[in-house]
This record gives C-alpha cells, structure tokens and sequence, in this order.
C-alpha cells in the first residue's frame, strides 16, 4: 500500500515520504515493513538505538509536519490514529472556547435590540444586530481562551482538567486563537454607529483582554469589570437601531437588573478558588475578607438584582400588547408577574443558604453557580417585558 501511495505522490515529495517511513520505524522501536526497501546490508545498521527509541516514546507523538498536502493527505489515510489525534485537539479547542457562552451573549443583544426596537420582531433581523451577536460571542470567546493562557499556572492547582494544564491544546495555540477573535472584533467594529457602540465594544474588548494580567489583581475589580461588560451588552443592541438613547431610562433598569445578578454570580465563583487564588497573589473578595463576608455580598448582590425587577414591574407602563386590557386586569397582571418573579429568583437566596450551611462545601457552590443563571435569566425577561 506505502508503494501504491509513494507512486500517486508528486516526484518532489517521494524523498519525505522515505523520510516519514524511516521516522515511523524509530517511534515503533523494531525494525517495520516500512523498510523494505533498504539494502540488507543496511538493515541491521539501521536498528535504533535505546537513547532513540525511549527519546521518542517520551515525545508528544505528533506525527511531524509535512508542507505537502499530497503526502499530508496520504498520511492522514494511511493512519487513523493522526486523523484521531486532530479531531481531539479540535475538540479541546472547542472546550477551552467555552461556546456555551455564545448563546447568552447573543441572546442579551437581541434582548436590547427588541426592547431598543418598540418590542418589534421586525427589529431582530436587521444585520447590525446579526453582526453585533456575532461581536458579543467572539468577545466572549476570546476572553475565555486569553483568561485560561493567563492563568495556566493557577489551573494547574485549582483546574488540572481543563485543556492547557493536561496539555491538550498548546499555549501558543491559544494565545493565536484569541489574537485572531480580538483582531476580528476590533475591525468589524470599524463599520457600526453610532461612535458610542463603537466605544462600549472597544471598551469592552480591552477590559477583557486586560483582565487576568491586570484587574484580576484588584480586588473586587475584576468582577466588577465582568459584571459592566456583560450588562452593557443588552445597550449594545438598542444602540444598534439607534434607539438606545431614547430608552436610556429603561435600557438602565434592564442593564441594573444584569449586572447585580452577574456579580452576585461571579463572587460565587471565587468562593471555590480561594487555594489557588492566595497562591499566585490573586486578592479575591473571598481571599481579602474570607468566605462568610463574600457571600454575604453576594446574597444582597441577588437581592439587588431582584428589588431592581420588582420595582421596574411596579412602576413601568404596560407593555403595548396589553394596552386594551382594563385598568384592573393590568393591576391583576401585574400582581401576578410579581408573584411569578418571586418564585423565578427565590433560588437564588436559598442557594446561598445552602452554601452557608453545608460550610462552603465545593458542590453546593458549584450546584449554586449554575443555578444562578435560570434565575437571573428570569429576572432579565420581566425587566424586558416592563422596560
């Protein structure tokens, strides 16, 4: 079969086939059918040595790197097992990008963009916002890949499954991955009005980029930076359709609403890194003040989040669907979106009960974490319904 292949490949390409077949023999350790072709006399002079054989046992196993694609491609069928190699270095890629972020990135710009549009679905499929989605995830991408290259020497402590510390996507990888998202993000950028869109993207990107190598050493910045950019996201969206300043009352209660719930979720996440973060001189909430006061901050942070909901559905106008209902069927709406709202965010508190009775136990904070999101996401919708 090596023959048939040899054959089909360009004359300029038969010497690193050759190559390839010599390399393959040393990485097996015994002498392979690959050299046939050697002169018996050579055969036994070309027996690996012990340094050559533990040498390459102890290498990574990549096949080497071939500028062809003729013998790229014949390579990749002649073995399966560097076909697998790539398709499970793809898919630590796609773990280290964390893409279940896009949705909720995209989905808090098509929130702004309907509310910013008069609550129209006419106002979804407009391109701006297509491209602006398409902005807000790459951003979210990116900062994830940067976020975990930073902090390699800390997930080797806190985190030893994620991909970089068990070496299953090399840290230049990711820092190229995150070059060409940001890159991406700051260009398409160049094409959007108004100029304050603009900004908050330019913002946005720098905060991100900025954030392990410099505000996550600042106690309570770091969060607090997170928190901004994703609230400011739903801004982005009504900014697109450039109705976001006429609804900049509103927009600031459903962005208020975003932002507590985030931070409150975002010091729970450091709840569960403590170790780690006082190790490499990262001062948390949690490393500064200890467990029990960071979570008290995060209990009035959930508080916040649904106070500020409460309020924007007690004190807004109807939304326009409901403009023919009576002045009592609108007060028996309303009381039963609060009923409804209390019983959406109401996991968020008996979450962080439950972390304070179980002693801050790994599982209760991580079951917390997740939970947060449903809650929040509850929130969001009638803080939209009412802004």
């Amino acid at each position: 079969m090596a023959t048939a292949v040899e054959s089909s490949l360009p004359v300029g390409t038969r010497f690193s086939w050759r190559s390839y077949q010599r390399k393959s023999s040393l990485v097996s350790g015994s002498p392979s059918r690959s050299a046939s072709w050697l002169p018996k006399s050579e055969k036994s002079s070309r027996q690996p040595s012990t340094r050559q054989v533990t040498g390459a046992a102890a290498s990574s196993q990549r096949l080497p790197f071939h500028s062809e694609p003729a013998l790229d491609a014949a390579l990749t069928l002649l073995y399966p097992g560097r076909r697998l190699h790539e398709h499970q270095e793809a898919a630590a890629y796609v773990e280290m990008a964390r893409l279940v972020n896009l949705a909720p990135s995209c989905i808090l710009v098509y929130l702004g963009a309907w509310v910013g549009g008069g609550r129209r679905l006419h106002a979804l499929l407009s391109p701006k916002v297509a491209l602006l989605s398409a902005i807000a995830g790459s951003i979210a991408v990116a900062s994830c890949v940067l976020n975990d290259f930073f902090d390699y020497s800390v997930d080797v402590i806190n985190e030893p499954s994620k991909p970089l510390p068990r070496h299953a996507v090399p840290l230049e990888g990711a820092l190229l991955l995150s070059f060409v998202l940001y890159s991406s993000v700051l260009i398409a950028a160049c094409i959007l009005e108004p100029p304050a869109l603009r900004l908050i993207i330019a913002a946005s990107a720098a905060a991100t980029l900025l954030y392990t190598p410099v505000l996550k050493r600042l106690t309570a910045v770091k969060n607090l930076s997170v928190a901004l950019v994703i609230a400011l996201t739903p801004l982005t969206g009504a900014l697109s359709l450039g109705q976001g300043q006429k609804l900049l009352r509103s927009m600031a209660g459903l962005c208020l609403v975003l932002f507590c719930g985030i931070l409150h979720r975002e010091i729970l996440m450091d709840l569960n890194d403590v170790d780690g973060d006082r190790d490499n001189g990262v001062h948390t909430v949690p490393v500064v003040f200890g467990k029990p006061a960071a979570l008290a901050v995060a209990a009035c942070l959930a508080a916040a989040s649904v106070a500020a909901a409460a309020y924007m559905l007690a004190t807004a106008p109807p939304p326009a669907l409901l403009a023919a209902v009576s002045f009592t069927g609108q007060r028996a709406i309303k009381v039963a979106a609060g009923i409804l709202l209390c019983m959406g965010s109401l996991p968020l508190l008996k979450n962080v009960a439950a972390i304070r009775r179980r002693s801050f136990d790994a599982a209760a904070v991580k079951h917390a974490i997740e939970d947060s999101m449903k809650s929040i996401g509850v929130c969001l919708l009638f803080a939209a319904l009412y802004a």
